[in-house]
């Protein structure tokens, strides 16, 4: 999968901002439902959003605001990743700046399966990613996207769709990821800078804006070329995969 930014429809402008949608409908990587790319105005809150069938995931790229859960209002800054669970109502309001941030979900057709084996706490009871129950990460608590590095959000992956979210750096010269999953999916979004993508031996350039997925089998890496790249990489909980993979084939 590779959707390129320069291919993107113009977003949809709305009274209180706009979105751009990545159609991750119909391509060889399954388990990615939403990616949406939102903008609110600075002063303007978002309509109150119930999502029955999946968790969502919101990062903030840019401003600041308050992001409201049920009952509970807290402030967001750049970087922060908001968990929500689903059925919990949920809004974004901006402050003084205009609010841009990531709107990911993975696939409605598997939070059926998923909710039983995420009660239970799935994966590796032992794993460095259980920390309670956690819907909210600082961004602040992430050292700066840059130089050659990767640092992931620490969340609570047994009880989550999200397996990662890791933000990333390569400067010039840097060939990045050099990997292969045999169980699951894995997305990139190349937040700044330009260079290759290697899959299989296929070469193909990326730059700001593109999102990759990488089917699982699939060798891939990032190669930086003339400039640094800045990335995110994410994908659904690596324990789900193996239970939800006929829903998937069956969406």
């Amino acid at each position: 999968m590779h959707i390129q930014y320069t291919d993107l429809p113009e977003p949809k402008s709305l009274p209180e901002g706009a979105t751009l949608e990545y159609a991750t409908q119909d391509q060889d990587c399954r388990s990615l439902e939403r990616f949406t790319i939102r903008t609110l105005n600075a002063g303007m809150r978002t309509p109150e959003i119930i999502d029955e069938s999946r968790e969502s995931f919101w990062i903030i790229i840019s401003g600041e605001g308050t992001m409201t859960r049920g009952d509970e209002t807290t402030p967001i800054r750049p970087r922060d990743l908001i968990i929500t669970p689903p059925g919990v109502s949920h809004s974004l309001t901006a402050g003084d700046t205009p609010v841009k941030w990531f709107d990911v979900a993975f696939h409605s057709a598997t939070w059926g399966i998923a909710a039983d084996a995420l009660g239970d706490g799935i994966g590796d009871p032992h794993g460095d990613h259980i920390k309670g129950k956690p819907s909210l990460v600082r961004g602040e608590e992430l050292p700066p996207q840059e130089g050659d590095s990767c640092y992931r959000y620490p969340h609570a992956r047994p009880h989550s769709t999200l397996d990662h979210w890791d933000q990333n750096s390569s400067e010039p010269g840097a060939r990045a990821a050099n990997h292969v999953h045999d169980s699951h999916e894995e997305f990139w979004y190349i937040h700044e800078g330009s260079g290759h993508v290697e899959q299989n031996g296929h070469i193909f350039e990326v730059s700001a804006g593109d999102l990759i997925g990488h089917a699982p089998g699939v060798h891939h890496t990032l190669i930086a070329e003339k400039e640094p790249i800045r990335w995110y990489c994410f994908c659904m909980n690596r324990w789900l995969m193996p239970l939800v993979k006929d829903a998937l084939i069956e969406a």
